[in-house]
């Protein structure tokens, strides 16, 4: 491959490093939220509510916590897996980096 081949097919890597960067960001944003809510429906002593479809109505803690705790799980496994794609991209990225400066200067 050719280095201008190599520069190219770098550039898109280092594009989508960035755009799951962002995704993990995003991710990580959302589990401190889930956390919050967590804690916060934990510890209530009284009645709780919930937004359903841009409506509060009150819920059953039981249920509120098992959904929390549901999505928690989703947004963890999604973030892991931000986790693997960057580190096979960075890899990627490494490889091609090697490949440009072995490769002669036309």
């Amino acid at each position: 491959m050719n280095p201008s081949r190599h520069i190219q097919e770098l550039g898109i890597i280092e594009q989508n490093l960035q755009a799951i960067l962002m995704q993990f960001q995003t991710s990580e944003m959302e589990l401190n939220e889930l956390n919050t809510a967590l804690g916060e429906v934990k510890s209530s002593t009284g009645e709780v509510y919930q937004v359903v479809s841009s409506v509060m109505i009150r819920a059953d803690k039981k249920k509120v916590l098992e959904d929390l705790q549901k999505k928690k799980t989703i947004v963890e496994t999604k973030m892991q897996s931000f986790e693997k794609q960057q580190k096979i991209l960075e890899k990627k990225s490494e490889d091609i980096r090697r490949e440009i400066e072995k490769s002669p200067i036309n």
